[in-house]
């Protein structure tokens, strides 16, 4: 006895059967059921897609060719409130609108208050259309295709990716859009750098430290080359906002905060114990775990415990996100102690140049940068 075995063909993507790949029939002397036919496509197109026998192998995959258009700018439909929202308006002027199938979407360049550009798309193949619309065209560096996850899908980018991590006004900043913030109205007006956008990705770079972005996350968004240049970067900012010592990502979280340079979000409140706020008050001290254990006399076991405790009631990532997480529940606030503080020398000049790794940044206050 003889068993039949029928292999469809493989689609390279399950959002891309635009057309029926299944003859109107299955093959001379099946019991398949029939298929519908696809108007303007011969049944014969698909018929090496379909094998019989124990060992049979799938056909290859169906290529569809995607077809996209560059049109002017205005054509698309969210060009006017793009117009309002941007905080640099100019940019437009290079901008250009990609018609795809089904809508037309917008494509901003980047500039000293953008730093990168994203579209969503619907399928890989589409995004794939795109970049090479766009590749080439000025304002559009590093146009590429990316796995934004279940929730944000393809994404085709250019510039830096900005990370998941950042809240929502400091994802605005990073694309431009003018977003006050709702608790910390000190923020958003620029950490003092040579130009605008040196001080956006400061900026963006301190917001993804506090909402628990690592060193190797804003490496892989293109901000720096890799790991030890993000941490150099991070250890610049600390001792710029304590005048030289510098201190952990913690602690940095928290003289941020105070100093208004980290937008807050709402936050429900939360109750923690005597023993996870006095762990809480370390971190924003800028003491290490292990220092905090010592002085509290707890073992090593028990304060990782406490730790772990305290990231769970907070909803933390990491030890400087439950700092920030503090300050937006309330149980942290600007006249808890922070990490030393060291007033600089007197300069020769107000604006004197603050040493930064791998660039100059000038401070227009050297013992409190303002936004």
């Amino acid at each position: 006895m003889t068993q039949t075995v029928l292999a469809k063909p493989v689609l390279p993507d399950r959002h891309l059967p635009l057309i029926n790949p299944f003859p109107p029939s299955g093959p001379a002397g099946s019991d398949a059921a029939p298929f519908p036919s696809t108007p303007g496509f011969p049944d014969s197109a698909f018929d090496a897609g379909w094998t019989a026998g124990a060992a049979s192998v799938p056909g290859p995959p169906v290529e569809l060719e995607v077809e996209v258009e560059v049109v002017y700018p205005h054509l698309a439909p969210d060009y006017g409130r793009m117009a309002e929202c941007l905080d640099d308006p100019g940019l437009l002027s290079g901008a250009v609108a990609v018609r795809v199938p089904g809508t037309t979407l917008l494509a901003v360049p980047v500039g000293e208050e953008r730093l990168g550009g994203a579209l969503r798309v619907d399928r890989t193949a589409l995004g794939g259309a795109v970049v090479r619309a766009l590749d080439g065209l000025p304002g559009f560096p590093g146009v590429r295709v990316r796995d934004g996850g279940p929730v944000r899908g393809v994404l085709v980018e250019w510039g830096l990716s900005c990370p998941d991590e950042v809240g929502a006004v400091t994802r605005g900043r990073f694309f431009g859009i003018r977003r006050p913030a709702p608790d910390n109205p000190a923020a958003g007006s620029g950490w003092p750098a040579p130009d605008r956008r040196a001080a956006l990705l400061d900026a963006v770079v301190l917001d993804a430290v506090a909402r628990g972005a690592s060193a190797g996350t804003l490496a892989d968004r293109g901000f720096f080359p890799g790991e030890p240049e993000a941490r150099a970067h991070v250890t610049g900012l600390g001792r710029i906002l304590t005048g030289g010592p510098g201190t952990r990502w913690p602690g940095l979280v928290h003289l941020a905060v105070v100093q208004g340079l980290v937008p807050l979000e709402p936050c429900p409140p939360v109750t923690v114990t005597a023993e996870q706020l006095g762990l809480l008050h370390a971190w924003a001290a800028g003491a290490s775990l292990g220092r905090h254990g010592v002085r509290a006399r707890l073992a090593t076991a028990d304060v990782a415990i406490l730790r772990q405790q305290l990231h769970r009631v907070l909803g933390a990532r990491t030890d400087a996100h439950a700092v920030l997480r503090g300050h937006e529940a309330g149980v942290l606030g600007p006249a808890d102690p922070g990490p030393p503080v060291r007033k600089p020398a007197r300069a020769r000049h107000r604006n004197a140049p603050a040493v930064f790794p791998g660039r100059t940044v000038t401070a227009a206050c050297p013992e409190a940068p303002s936004w």
